[in-house]
């Protein structure tokens, strides 16, 4: 049973209005109060119910239990070894009843309150990887392989009717030379003219003792 399902249980008692608990240091380790009474009251009136405590035992006897009256309530006080008990009642509580019910709540208080530390303060566990057997070595399987990536793929123009397509280029093949442009044509040479020819188409001036002779 966890601790404020503890303290509940005295409010069994009729006219409990609730409960905490106090250690000599003066902390509230536990409570079960009414909404009305806030964390602040009680830590202002828990170093004030352990100097209470110290008091009345100055004289050497041990202070078992105590009941501070105020008004129609009445706070009834339990010690056992470090902590107190402290239970807000009516007056006119029974006694009897409220001491059977915070002895027995006193006797589980410890054990409660120490499974709350325990369960509030350690880590989770963590459970360790099964460990290999000695002498043997964990082999890993290997790596899946990377996918390879293709290659893009040039894109040709199609072939004309009649041709034949021409090899894709390849990174070892040389690119291919340009094209050489066409030139023009030379013009034709006329053929030589045979000398009967030569000699009527060209005439040829004569002369006589440095006279120009006239053709008729």
């Amino acid at each position: 049973m966890n601790v404020p399902a503890l303290l509940s249980t005295l409010r069994d008692v009729e006219g409990v209005m609730g409960s905490f608990v106090v250690d000599l240091i003066g902390q509230v380790r536990a409570r079960d109060m009414p909404a009305m009474f806030d964390d602040g009251a009680l830590q202002e009136a828990a170093p004030r119910i352990a100097r209470l405590k110290e008091a009345l035992e100055t004289q050497g006897e041990q202070v078992d239990s105590v009941t501070l009256a105020h008004g129609p309530h009445s706070l009834f006080l339990r010690t056992s070894g470090e902590l107190i008990l402290c239970v807000l009642a009516p007056s006119e509580v029974s006694l009897p009843a409220l001491r059977m019910g915070s002895s027995l709540v006193l006797r589980r208080l410890p054990e409660a309150l120490a499974s709350a530390r325990n369960a509030s303060t350690l880590p989770p566990t963590l459970r360790p990887p099964p460990s290999a057997e000695p002498g043997t070595v964990a082999v890993l399987p290997p790596p899946p392989p990377v996918p390879a990536v293709p290659p893009p793929v040039p894109s040709f123009a199609a072939p004309a009717a009649g041709t034949s397509p021409a090899p894709p280029p390849t990174a070892l093949s040389p690119a291919p030379a340009p094209a050489a442009t066409p030139r023009a044509a030379p013009p034709p040479v006329p053929p030589p003219l045979s000398p009967s020819a030569s000699s009527d188409a060209v005439k040829r001036p004569r002369f006589f003792r440095g006279r120009l002779i006239e053709d008729d």
